[in-house]
């Protein structure tokens, strides 16, 4: 009962406080980037990273506590994957059920990493291809997919010839770690730029006003504010989960602590939540 309690509501905070919360403002940054400031576009894009994940979470929470009450345990789908610190270690923790249908039945199916470097390489490609046009028929999704299948093709090249990139010695583990989480974190943030944009024109105006015109703008006062907030609460969140390695980690916490986090997740579900956007997941 306590824990499709807690996966209920985390669910539904991730779903309408977050998501919810920063779809508006996504749409508004998406829309605009010719009128906006190159900082506004990328609060944007970090905003959609944030509203994704939410989205797509905050369903998979709701339904595995529903079916914790029935008795019934559903695999974990999300597992904290914008702290992953390479593009493997993204597809070990994002939507998870997808990664193991596409390793499964498409990547094994074409040979795996069976054969020459090559051949494996290869298969990384056309699954990728294969999973971004799963997603839908548009050339979007598509160069999404191959995107993502270049990330992984690099990661196992390097790890194929043991090459490693740190910035600090390697006694400064927690610093590279750092670095590294932040580089794949970017690099993720590329890749769904590619899945959100409407058009490779759009995708292209929104890279050239945060590259050419990335300055202050009154805009920027009004976005910022919930987007670093519900980052900086997210990732906080997710650090310390990570730092136990315990996904039920509020579950260790003292009554009063733990009745505090609930009444916190109910007030703000309840006066946040008062217009539901559609799930993004039901589209695919």
């Amino acid at each position: 009962m306590r824990i499709g309690l807690y996966w209920v509501l985390i669910g539904f905070f991730k779903k309408v406080v977050i998501a919810d919360t920063l779809a508006p403002l996504v749409e508004y940054t998406f829309t605009r980037p010719g009128s906006i400031s190159g900082i506004s576009s990328l609060l944007g894009l970090i905003a959609f990273s944030l509203q994704i994940y939410g989205d797509f979470a905050g369903y998979t929470y709701i339904a595995r506590g529903i079916s914790k009450w029935l008795g019934i345990d559903l695999t974990v789908n999300f597992e904290r994957p914008y702290l992953a610190i390479s593009p493997r270690d993204f597809w070990r923790r994002w939507h998870i059920s997808l990664s193991r249908w596409l390793r499964d039945y498409l990547y094994i199916s074409l040979g795996g990493s069976h054969g020459t470097k090559a051949r494996k390489y290869g298969n990384l490609l056309v699954t990728m291809f294969l999973g971004g046009l799963w997603h839908g028929a548009s050339w979007n999704f598509v160069i999404w997919g191959i995107y993502h299948g270049f990330l992984l093709v690099i990661d196992h090249y390097l790890n194929d010839h043991g090459i490693s990139f740190r910035i600090l010695p390697a006694r400064f583990a927690g610093v590279n770690r750092a670095a590294r989480l932040a580089g794949m974190y970017m690099l993720t943030l590329g890749g769904w730029l590619l899945f959100r944009v409407t058009s490779m024109q759009q995708a292209g105006d929104i890279v050239r006003n945060m590259f050419l015109n990335f300055a202050w703008s009154p805009e920027v006062a009004l976005l910022a504010p919930p987007v670093l907030v519900l980052m900086i609460m997210l990732f906080a969140f997710h650090i310390a989960q990570e730092r136990r390695n315990d996904d039920l980690l509020v579950l260790r916490w003292s009554p009063m602590a733990r009745f505090g986090l609930y009444v916190f997740l109910i007030v703000t579900i309840l006066t946040v939540g008062i217009k539901p956007m559609p799930f993004i997941y039901f589209q695919f």
